[in-house]
């Protein structure tokens, strides 16, 4: 990914409706890459691995658990087709513990 490619991500997740999803707000933070936070302290990092091209790397931090990591493959850097595949680890509450969201649309 060029940084042109790069750049026009973050500028397409930075737009409606991608920047805010209820109460997640969309973040770039170079070097870790993008990021949804939560008001809850909960945090889903997302990351193309340019070194596997599509292979979207998915963490997701609660607040005193240790960082969960989940891979997704994907064919398209299109902002909604890499929305789609984070999408489902945007879930908060009771009844998510030990949910593995790969899969779920």
């Amino acid at each position: 990914m060029t940084r042109r490619e790069r750049d026009a991500l973050v500028d397409a997740f930075y737009e409606q409706p991608y920047s805010k999803v209820k109460r997640w707000v969309f973040q770039y933070i170079p070097p870790v890459g993008f990021v949804y936070r939560h008001p809850s302290g909960k945090n889903v990092f997302f990351t193309p691995d340019y070194e596997e091209p599509g292979t979207l790397v998915i963490q997701v931090s609660d607040p005193g658990e240790a960082l969960k990591g989940f891979q997704a493959e994907f064919t398209s850097m299109r902002a909604d087709d890499l929305f789609a595949l984070v999408r489902p680890f945007l879930k908060v509450g009771a009844g998510r513990k030990g949910w593995d969201p790969r899969g779920q649309r």
